[in-house]
């Protein structure tokens, strides 16, 4: 009896630990996608001026940090944790802030010169190349995990994402053809997706 109620108590501590573990992946992650998301908005809207915009996302970003720690912690508790999701997390975040920088050095030149056509080609291509390294990372991410069912999960997830972000276009497109919402830049794809990515991953998570 006493070692049923042994592992009794560790199985309610570690549903405790579970619960704890969500709750902060669900405050980061919303504080997360609200800020980087709600920047953007919200400059479409109200003029923010560059550098007030630059460092409002610059913080937003900084979200980044608790909501990631805060989803590893969810997945040792619940044992879904892998190699393979640890080396995503580092090359994704590095990916992340890599755009960042080149978003804010991009902006930044061309506000204090001028340059010919070839030279603006290189500086709007410049944040592409971030983007480009974190499709590579997710890429990597379902070649490197070794678990079938947390690879099937990886999936899911991305067709989620390609979902949301297919419908999101589509209905914010009409809106705009009929001057409901302003016109939205075509580069918001990847971060719509992104965002829809981490949704699936969230509402994933609090399922359990």
């Amino acid at each position: 009896m006493p070692v049923i109620a042994e592992m009794d108590k560790a199985a309610d501590d570690n549903a405790a630990l579970q619960a704890q573990a969500r709750r902060e992946t669900l405050l980061w992650g919303a504080a997360f996608v609200i800020g980087t998301f709600g920047v953007g908005i919200l400059n479409l809207f109200v003029d923010l001026g560059s550098a007030l915009s630059a460092a409002l996302f610059f913080a937003a970003m900084l979200l980044l940090f608790p909501f990631v720690r805060a989803g590893e912690r969810l997945q040792r508790v619940s044992g879904n944790g892998s190699l393979a999701l640890l080396r995503y997390n580092r090359r994704f975040m590095v990916a992340s802030f890599a755009y960042v920088a080149a978003l804010m050095g991009a902006i930044w030149l061309t506000k204090i010169g001028s340059y010919s056509a070839p030279v603006y080609v290189l500086i709007a291509i410049a944040p592409s190349l971030p983007i480009l390294l974190m499709i590579w990372t997710m890429a990597r991410l379902l070649q490197e995990e070794q678990d079938e069912y947390l690879r099937s999960q990886h999936i899911r997830h991305a067709l989620v994402a390609t979902g949301f972000v297919l419908a999101a276009a589509t209905i914010w497109g009409f809106l705009e053809q009929f001057n409901v919402v302003p016109h939205m830049p075509s580069y918001w794809v990847f971060p719509a997706w992104a965002i829809g990515l981490g949704g699936s991953q969230i509402w994933s998570k609090l399922r359990g």
